[in-house]
């Protein structure tokens, strides 16, 4: 029993591992587009303060001028659109696997006669009980100690 949950403790901790990274990511991301729109929201405001200092402008020429009626004004489009910055998000490796470029050196990866002994005793402490070895299990055993 006492393997099963090791086993299992394992299994539920790569999946928080693995969890919290991809939401430190989400979160990476999420703020690079709060960020951007931050930035429209501040050229909105410019924009329409604009407008409003435009018409302001209008009424008190009219005044100074001393007219009684002022004739329509159609307010200019306000386009965002020479100020979006497009967010490009590539396809590609995770953000947490980026930048883990190391050099191959294959007498550093091949198994020393220590580490295939600390492997058979970890297989052997993850079995449950028997001589069997569920495949996730296995796999883990080995990307861990990789």
């Amino acid at each position: 029993m006492h393997k099963e949950r090791d086993n299992l403790l394992l299994r539920v901790n790569t999946l928080i591992t693995w969890a919290v990274l991809n939401l430190e990511e989400m979160s990476i991301h999420s703020s690079k587009v709060f960020d951007e729109l931050d930035d429209w929201i501040v050229i909105l405001v410019q924009k329409a303060n604009e407008v409003s200092q435009d018409a302001v402008r209008e009424i008190r020429t009219a005044i100074v001028n001393k007219e009684s009626y002022l004739d329509s004004v159609l307010i200019a489009d306000i386009s965002l659109s020479d100020h979006i910055e497009l967010l490009t998000f590539e396809e590609g490796p995770p953000l947490y696997m980026q930048g883990l470029e190391h050099e191959l050196i294959l007498e550093e990866t091949r198994f020393s006669l220590q580490s295939l002994n600390s492997l058979y005793d970890s297989f052997r402490s993850h079995s449950c009980g028997a001589d069997l070895l569920d495949a996730e299990t296995f796999i883990m055993i080995i990307v861990l100690n990789i």
